[in-house]
């Protein structure tokens, strides 16, 4: 698998000073949303978690720094040197996932959302009409899912929108989403990759199909969706 999955809840995290260090503290501290504290925490918690097995295992977590560079993707420091390791941060209604690039892999994005019925009105803004196969939840949600992804993957911040990612021939996840096995701890998602359902490259428009290397990346991006027994779809593209 070309990267790991790393999932927290937001109940179970330890202490913060025992996995933050002392700049991530001070942001910590200034949040004052508790629901976007508690996800930043189980982000950074996943992000560290995954980073040290990945790239330094049995490091102390308070010396390896989660930042961000100008376009919003993570950036991971470990006593104040980059780690050369892709990631990707997703949060939704109490759980957290990260994704850690292994071996070659050089771009990646992640993202996780809650299956839940949303609005026509939604559905029609964010999505084209030749995408829209079904107006199903799962569907639905499996779509914008894809599309966080390849944003997180092509870095583009908030330079994109979702239309300007447009998955036309989606027809196989309309039919039948595949689901990850549940374990004890949870959904298998070290099974992602086997099972989850693979998506033909979307076709870049808008703004985007001006940037000549986002469009080349997009095009060059591995694409899978999934949903979980607990109500979710998560989905991934990497390169």
């Amino acid at each position: 698998m070309p990267f790991l999955i790393v999932k927290t809840g937001m109940t179970s995290l330890p202490p913060p000073e025992s996995f933050l260090g002392g700049e991530e503290l001070s942001v910590y501290n200034r949040f004052k949303i508790e629901k976007r504290r508690r996800d930043w925490l189980a982000g950074r918690w996943a992000a560290k978690t995954a980073l040290a097995a990945q790239r330094c295992p049995g490091a102390d977590l308070r010396g390896l720094l989660i930042s961000s560079d100008s376009e919003g993707r993570p950036l991971a420091l470990f006593l104040g040197k980059p780690v050369t390791c892709p990631i990707s941060i997703t949060h939704s209604n109490g759980v957290a996932l990260c994704a850690a690039g292994r071996g070659t892999t050089a771009a990646l994005g992640i993202d996780l959302e809650k299956s839940e019925t949303r609005s026509v009105g939604w559905a029609e803004f964010s999505f084209h009409k030749d995408e829209l196969k079904s107006h199903a939840p799962e569907f639905l949600t499996a779509l914008w899912t894809l599309k966080e992804a390849v944003l997180k993957a092509a870095g583009t911040g908030l330079k994109a929108v979702l239309n300007d990612i447009r998955f036309a021939a989606a027809d196989n996840i309309a039919r039948n989403l595949p689901e990850l096995p549940q374990t004890p701890a949870g959904p298998d998602y070290s099974r992602f990759l086997e099972l989850a359902a693979v998506v033909a490259p979307p076709v870049v428009t808008g703004n985007l199909a001006q940037r000549e290397e986002i469009a080349r990346l997009v095009a060059s991006l591995s694409y899978r969706t999934a949903r979980t027994a607990d109500g979710f779809v998560v989905s991934a593209a990497w390169r």
